[in-house]
């Protein structure tokens, strides 16, 4: 993936009225900004510097260029193109190349100019998303992965279904895959079926693709556990069209089981998922496979906090909090937001012996932070219990470090107690 985003867009359209509502609209999307010029002779000057845009908005007919010559010349620039059309322009469009035209929208409404800020919107977020093109013809990788770089899409490629399989294995944030049907020792509709062994439709979406027309290969694929089919030869209006549409699903039910999981302040997990991803751990850990460490961490005097300084300012100590305790652990642990001020590490440990002493470090990484605040610094404690006997249950475990903290916050506070 590219370092650094791309986040102008270049819009080039006659009438100011148009051009400067586009630009306002395009600009309040997040990371967005918008170049605006208003002839095809300047957009030629501008894009002789090599300069590349996310996208660009163009208008088809413009004063020095009747016959849509400018997006000949964003093709040439490789730059994903949005056309303003007039609502009698077929004929004019079906002369063009439209290769690198992302969509077509009529200008005719305020409702239009939502539209194309939500294309902006979704093209910026594609340059974040990888899909896996498995083909074991190399000409249409390489087309398939052409139109997908168009769409400012990262591109995994894979000949056969073992590559793919592989590949799967260490990328799970892959959103998308296009399978080609035919391939040898393992077809389209194999690999869809072993997929679908480890990725839900939802988090997960299959195409499938093949030269077949009728429908019974359609049905064959969809109950293999695609999410839709494609029958070659396709156009790229419906290529693009159904790739974004199973992408911004995918992107949208990600978000949504995101803040369903999440703490909203912290980041962190939630109770319900704490509850849920640590039951496996502990599961796990009863089964001998690792060693497992709970640790409830609570913040010392925290009410005095908001009393003297206010609930914003703590609610800052605790996402100062939150960002300590997380780079402290492996991602594989659960790290949760108990409620109020306090939080659960459900941890893999080395050996029970260690646990003490990775809680300890996360005292001191907490006890040397500070919160700046209006011009004032805040510095936190913790109390922290810490338990590897697993009973029976995860709960019993968070119970014993709830007691274990009792004793800390009895004993002195800013310290480590293990039961």
């Amino acid at each position: 993936m590219s370092a650094q985003l791309l986040h102008q867009v270049l819009i080039v359209e006659g009438s100011t009225s148009v051009r400067e509502l586009t630009a306002a609209r395009i600009r309040r999307v997040p990371n967005i900004d918008a170049i605006c010029i208003s002839t095809y002779q300047k957009a030629a000057a501008l894009l002789a510097d090599g300069t590349d845009y996310l996208c660009a908005v163009v208008g088809l007919v413009l004063d020095d260029a009747a016959n849509g010559e400018v997006i000949e010349l964003t093709r040439k620039c490789s730059i994903p193109t949005i056309v303003l059309t007039g609502a009698s322009s077929e004929t004019l469009i079906s002369n063009i190349d439209s290769s690198l035209v992302i969509d077509y929208v009529i200008k005719e409404s305020i409702k239009q100019i939502d539209y194309i800020a939500e294309i902006v919107k979704n093209t910026y977020a594609h340059q974040r998303q990888t899909i896996l093109v498995v083909d074991d013809s190399t000409s249409q990788r390489n087309y398939l992965t052409r139109l997908l770089k168009n769409l400012r899409y990262q591109v995994i490629t894979a000949e056969n279904g073992a590559v793919a399989l592989e590949v799967l294995q260490h990328n799970e944030s892959i959103p998308l895959a296009l399978i080609d049907q035919n391939m040898p020792e393992m077809s389209g509709l194999q690999l869809i079926e072993k997929i679908r062994l480890r990725f839900d439709q939802e988090e997960l979406a299959l195409i499938g693709i093949s030269t077949n027309q009728d429908d019974a290969t359609t049905v064959k694929f969809l109950k293999a556990g695609a999410n839709d089919y494609l029958s070659k030869p396709f156009s790229t209006d419906e290529f693009y069209a159904r790739v974004n549409q199973h992408c911004r699903l995918v992107r949208y039910i990600s978000t949504l089981n995101e803040l369903a999981s999440t703490d909203y302040l912290t980041k962190l997990k939630n109770r319900h998922t704490l509850f849920s991803q640590g039951k496996l751990l502990h599961s796990n850990a009863l089964r001998g496979s690792f060693h497992l460490a709970v640790g409830m961490i609570d913040a010392d005097n925290f009410k005095t906090i908001n009393d003297r300084h206010g609930h914003a300012t703590g609610d800052l100590v605790l996402i100062g909090m939150a960002d300590k305790i997380t780079e402290m652990f492996r991602k594989t642990d659960v790290i949760a937001r108990f409620g109020g001020e306090e939080f659960i590490c459900v941890a893999v440990v080395n050996s029970a012996a260690d646990a003490r002493e990775v809680f300890e470090r996360v005292r001191k990484q907490v006890e040397q932070m500070e919160i700046n605040a209006e011009g004032t610094t805040i510095k936190v404690t913790v109390s922290i219990g810490v338990t590897t006997k697993l009973g029976d249950s995860l709960e019993q475990m968070i119970s014993l470090a709830d007691e274990a903290v009792y004793q800390a916050k009895t004993t002195g506070r800013n310290r480590v107690i293990e039961l």
